[in-house]
């Protein structure tokens, strides 16, 4: 499950290691966030 938090006036998306660990991702990266045509969240690595 991933967990939508409000922090300030910025919101953060807390993603499960299991997920981040499939992916190959590490700490640190940066993403870039957009949307589907269907309105579905797609990040992109930067």
């Amino acid at each position: 499950m991933v967990k939508l938090r409000k922090i300030g006036d910025s919101f953060m998306l807390t993603v499960p290691s299991e997920k981040v660990k499939k992916k190959g991702w590490k700490g640190g990266e940066e993403f870039d966030v957009n949307f589907d045509h269907d309105g579905n969240i797609v990040f992109s690595e930067i």
